[in-house]
């Protein structure tokens, strides 16, 4: 379990990372995925981060930023989308919501 969640950490720091100013690409040439970081999603965790980026919408927030996910629309968007709801899905969504509130959060501490 620790290495999908270091993996599901990984491909959730990968998604929100954020794009490098277009100055910078221009000045150093290639295209703007070039300064991306390639994540790789071994078969262990691609079905919970796919269906993660599914609910990536539904987040709670409050007056200090983001709270959390929107539980209650997970088992919906689940069987919408014909993935099993079960204990394993909801403790990678639970890695992938803290990685995700870390990194979204530590850029609006430095906005």
């Amino acid at each position: 379990m620790e290495t999908a969640s270091k993996a599901l950490t990984a491909a959730i720091e990968g998604l929100y990372f954020p794009d490098p100013p277009q100055q910078l690409v221009d000045n150093f040439g290639g295209e703007l995925e070039d300064y991306r970081p390639e994540v790789e999603l071994s078969a262990e965790i691609v079905d919970s981060f796919y269906f993660y980026q599914r609910i990536d919408t539904q987040w709670r927030t409050g007056p200090g930023g983001l709270i959390g996910l929107d539980y209650n629309v997970i088992p919906v968007m689940a069987d919408l989308y014909g993935v099993k709801f079960d204990r394993l899905l909801m403790d990678d969504l639970a890695i992938m919501e803290g990685a995700a509130i870390r990194v979204l959060m530590s850029r609006s501490d430095t906005a």
